[in-house]
């Protein structure tokens, strides 16, 4: 629909990959979506995942472009199982 809040539609996404195969290396990628390459303000997630044919980064919140970032730069964190103990 092209809207919505990114961290949730990330963390979605994210654990989808996961779930899928821990070998995709999804990652959280903290990111100026106005200015990927040079961000003065850091105020998007997107998600990365990798295959041996290909890697993206995806836009969870776009009504058109799920790949809209040829380079990004900024910071991101690995997406891993939380360990609960119950």
């Amino acid at each position: 629909m092209g809207g919505g809040d990114c961290k949730d539609t990330a963390i979605l996404l994210g654990s989808i990959i996961y779930a899928m195969s821990s070998e995709y290396g999804p990652q959280f990628w903290h990111i100026n979506s106005e200015n990927s390459t040079d961000p003065q303000d850091i105020h998007h997630v997107i998600v990365s995942a990798e295959t041996d044919e290909c890697s993206a980064l995806i836009e969870t919140t776009s009504a058109n472009n799920m790949s809209p970032y040829e380079e990004i730069n900024k910071f991101s964190v690995d997406i891993e199982p939380v360990n609960s103990h119950y």
